[in-house]
Parts: C-alpha cells; sequence; structure tokens
C-alpha cells in the first residue's frame, strides 16, 4: 500500500508521527485500544533511540 511507504527523501520519523496519529484518532472512541497504541508508540520510540545511541 503506497499510502504506508516512505517516500524517497521524506524524513521516516515523521512519518512514524503521521501514521500513528492517523491511527490514534481512529481509535480514540477506545480507550483501551489508545493505551495500548500509546504502550507500543513509546515502546517503538524507546527502541529507536537505543539503536541510535548504539549506532554513534
Amino acid at each position: 500500500n503506497s499510502a504506508w511507504s516512505i517516500r524517497d527523501g521524506e524524513n521516516s520519523y515523521l512519518w512514524d508521527i503521521r501514521i500513528h496519529g492517523d491511527i490514534i484518532r481512529q481509535l480514540m472512541d477506545n480507550e483501551y485500544l489508545e493505551e495500548q497504541v500509546i504502550r507500543f508508540y513509546s515502546y517503538m520510540l524507546s527502541k529507536k533511540r537505543k539503536n541510535e545511541e548504539e549506532n554513534v
């Protein structure tokens, strides 16, 4: 699905935020799901930071 692909030169971090923003908006009615998405997103962000620190 091209809507879910990163275009050349596009910042993948901003792309992540945009997709998660869309997902969170769709889940706003469901507090449990929203919490899961936020947890998952926090986990992915911390993993991303850890990878960046290891790659310095």
